[in-house]
């Protein structure tokens, strides 16, 4: 650094000089002088490709991601054979969510240069975040076989694998990216999470613990250390973890939803049901919040009401044993659910309670505020005793139909019938290990 600022001061107008001084700068962490320096640069010598493309990382490393597109362009419209500035490009991309132009950039890259390992491998990151498996796996499986010791693809494929439930070949995955480098943050923690659902949870715990002596800020090694012992039945070991994990990041909603979830397991429904609002922010929670310039709703109000339902319908049967006391609470009631149990709800509750499916659109002029049902409890169900109230039935069948089940089932009036559902899952079609068996067991 010092030599290369007593050769700018011999020379002011030699771009390369500022441009090597940005290097060593940006070696250092001084990325602000460092971005400076770059633009001197390029201010001299304007079609100074790799000053763009340099300044365009560092850029990317502060968050800039919209001056860093703009530079790797610049490099690009300079240099329209630099498979560097395309496969940049895309990453810059990729990180602002523009999936679908990052992968086109990388495709360019790749024509360019057919051996660009680390072009496959970004390349299959961005056809991950698209949903793309098969192509993802394609890609990482190229950019491994142009570079053999590639830690990050393997790492990456693993990934994958891991999404598509092909949890021994993610685990190979993981453990051939340790071997080729055994201070792989990454691999450790993928390979944790591998074995966690495979249900290997004690070599889970290793590789999170192993994550995290490399990284002790790794907050979500922390949030899955926290999910292992959940799994385990220990929540209080499990809330330590993700009360680790939101020391780190205090923003961390997923962090906060399991510990919600820890807690209204062990009763402690005054901490759980608070906490179990971060669901809407969370990864795991498959659902969007309902959108209305309409105000939430304030239990000291007696007015109209939109109670809307956006969850599993298990979720929204459980919680519905609430409606009875909130309809109380309300001048007017209007409940937006799947229209599967609209007519469970209509024989279930009070008569003057409204009803839409959840596929319509509410005019807000017909509600003073919202709520979703699984908030309720947060108002309703603070203490243990407060479950009483709905001990009872507050669902009823409809007997003409269940009567023509019977009758049809029934090869005597002596059988007593009991019902199995083998499957479930999200919204979104996923049917978790935990909530299904096969039909023949």
């Amino acid at each position: 650094i010092d030599n290369y600022k007593e050769s700018i001061k011999i020379n002011p107008n030699l771009a390369i000089a500022y441009y090597l001084f940005a290097n060593a700068l940006k070696i250092r962490g001084d990325t602000e002088n460092a971005i400076t320096n770059y633009k001197k640069a390029t201010l001299i010598y304007p079609d100074y490709t790799e000053a763009y493309l340099n300044l365009g990382i560092v850029q990317m490393e502060k968050g800039m991601l919209d001056q860093a597109i703009e530079n790797y362009k610049e490099a690009i419209k300079i240099n329209p054979d630099s498979a560097d500035a395309f496969n940049n490009l895309g990453n810059a991309l990729q990180v602002k969510g523009d999936l679908e132009d990052s992968v086109d950039n990388y495709k360019k890259a790749i024509i360019i240069n057919p051996n660009y390992a680390e072009a496959y491998n970004n390349l299959g990151s961005a056809l991950r975040g698209m949903n793309l498996l098969d192509d993802s796996i394609s890609s990482f499986k190229h950019a491994i076989k142009l570079k053999p010791y590639y830690a990050d693809a393997f790492c990456n494929l693993g990934g994958v694998l891991h999404l598509m439930g092909r949890l021994n070949e993610a685990i190979d995955c993981c453990d051939q990216a340790i071997k080729i480098n055994p201070n792989y943050t990454e691999a450790f923690y993928n390979m944790g999470k591998a074995l966690m659902d495979k249900g290997d949870l004690d070599k889970s715990l290793e590789n999170y613990i192993k994550a995290i002596k490399l990284k002790p800020d790794f907050a979500d090694a922390y949030l899955n250390m926290g999910n292992v012992f959940a799994n385990k039945r220990d929540p209080n070991k499990a809330i330590e973890f993700y009360q680790q994990a939101i020391k780190i990041n205090p923003h961390h909603d997923e962090a906060y939803f399991n510990e919600s979830l820890c807690y209204i397991a062990k009763k402690d429904f005054a901490k759980g049901w608070p906490l179990y609002e971060h669901r809407w922010d969370s990864a795991s929670f498959n659902y969007d919040y309902f959108e209305s310039e309409v105000a939430r709703w304030d239990p000291s109000e007696k007015r109209r009401v939109l109670l809307w339902a956006k969850q599993g319908v298990g979720d929204i049967i459980m919680f519905s044993s609430i409606i009875q006391e909130l309809h109380k609470k309300c001048e007017k009631l209007i409940i937006q659910v799947d229209e599967r149990l609209i007519s469970l709800y209509t024989r279930s509750f009070p008569k003057d309670i409204s009803y839409f499916s959840s596929k319509e659109k509410i005019p807000e002029n017909l509600y003073d505020s919202h709520i979703p049902i699984g908030s309720l409890p947060m108002y309703f169900r603070i203490e243990r005793e407060s479950f009483n109230l709905s001990s009872g039935v507050y669902l009823s069948a409809d007997k003409t139909l269940s009567n023509s089940l019977r009758k049809n089932i029934q090869k005597d009036n002596g059988d007593f019938i009991i019902g199995i559902a083998w499957t479930g899952g999200s919204a979104k079609g996923s049917a978790p290990k935990d909530k299904s068996i096969k039909l023949s067991e």
